[in-house]
């Protein structure tokens, strides 16, 4: 098979696409939801701020 013919070139397209998009869907979901953790914590906007860094690199671990 030519590269060109393979099916495993989708595979992994499709792979690649899906974890695009998870990544910015989770990142979406931290932004929305940094108001409610700030209240809920008693946190300052410093200490929020650095929740979505280490859920990105969390996310990114894996």
């Amino acid at each position: 098979m030519t590269p060109d013919t393979s099916p495993n070139k989708w595979v992994v397209t499709l792979t690649v696409m899906l974890g695009t998009l998870m990544a910015a869907l989770d990142t979406s979901i931290v932004n929305v939801a940094m108001p409610h953790m700030r209240g809920t914590l008693n946190a300052s906007v410093e200490e929020i701020a650095q929740s979505l860094p280490a859920c990105l690199l969390q996310c990114s671990k894996h």
